[in-house]
């Protein structure tokens, strides 16, 4: 079967092809208007998010484990009044921009170190799930993200080639 997705879908698309445990369970991938950003390690995702768990009431948990269980057992209303007003774009949620262009900004996926091993670049690099792959983003859409640029009504497609693989892929 080949997976697609689109916005936070083609985010996952990116976080499935950066995972070891995907080896062998898809026969391609198509990723649109996802963020490939696959790059920010756990200490800085729990500064990164700081803010988040404080405002949900769980800043002072005092490790993660106790985070995670008071995060899981807050109501909806308070998880919801954590949502920075930021989040309604154009600055991508109000993650801070570490670089002018491309992948500047902090990151949406975490590399775990257990799920995700490597950014999604790495990835990619070293063929860790070996399938052909095709991304890009939907029409009207600013295109900074992935080319450095913004071009409005642009459509911008990118076919990433599969490494020589070590074995031939699976026909679907």
């Amino acid at each position: 079967m080949t997976l697609g997705g689109q916005s936070s879908g083609g985010t996952s698309i990116f976080a499935l092809l950066a995972s070891p445990a995907s080896r062998g369970l898809f026969a391609g991938a198509i990723a649109l208007s996802g963020s490939p950003n696959i790059t920010i390690n756990m200490a800085d995702a729990e500064v990164q998010n700081a803010g988040i768990t404080a405002a949900a009431g769980c800043g002072s948990a005092g490790n993660a484990s106790a985070t995670v269980a008071c995060l899981r057992a807050a109501s909806t209303s308070n998880l919801a009044a954590a949502i920075p007003a930021s989040w309604g774009t154009p600055g991508l949620w109000g993650l801070e921009l570490l670089k002018p262009a491309g992948m500047g900004y902090a990151g949406l996926v975490i590399v775990d170190g257990v799920t995700l091993t490597m950014s999604f670049e790495a990835a990619m690099a070293a063929a860790l799930v070996d399938v052909p792959f095709m991304s890009g983003n939907m029409g009207q859409e600013c295109v900074r993200l992935i080319l450095g640029r913004c071009a409005q009504g642009q459509v911008a497609a990118t076919t990433h080639p599969t490494p020589t693989p070590t074995q031939p892929n699976p026909q679907p």
